[in-house]
């Protein structure tokens, strides 16, 4: 972690538009109703050291967002507009998560 810096946003940007194509048309169009522009959210203490991680999707009381620090995309709850509630260390990435998502929308759970 001594070589580690945070992310950039013109990263995550490309990221985004790169797993967008590998969604099926469904997803895609669900991708398209939670996403929003990236922002840095809060989740202290981990996420001090790079001024947060990006958040690039918001449903009810949930975020998606990016950990640039294990380099995954994870879910978590939010109560307050801005700040992460929960860490995680998945290193899925976006498209795995929007499939997750999705199902669990489909499917009811």
């Amino acid at each position: 972690m001594n070589n580690w810096n945070p992310v950039e946003k013109s990263w995550i940007d490309n990221d985004l538009e790169n797993q967008f194509w590998l969604l099926d048309e469904p997803q895609q169009r669900f991708w398209n109703l939670i996403k929003v522009m990236p922002q840095k959210w809060q989740l202290t203490p981990i996420g001090d050291l790079g001024g947060g991680f990006y958040v690039v999707a918001i449903f009810g009381n949930q975020v998606l967002y990016f950990n640039d620090i294990e380099e995954g995309y994870n879910i978590s709850e939010f109560k307050t507009f801005g700040i992460i509630n929960d860490y995680f260390c998945n290193q899925n990435e976006l498209h795995h998560s929007i499939n997750y998502l999705y199902d669990k929308v489909r499917i009811g759970t």
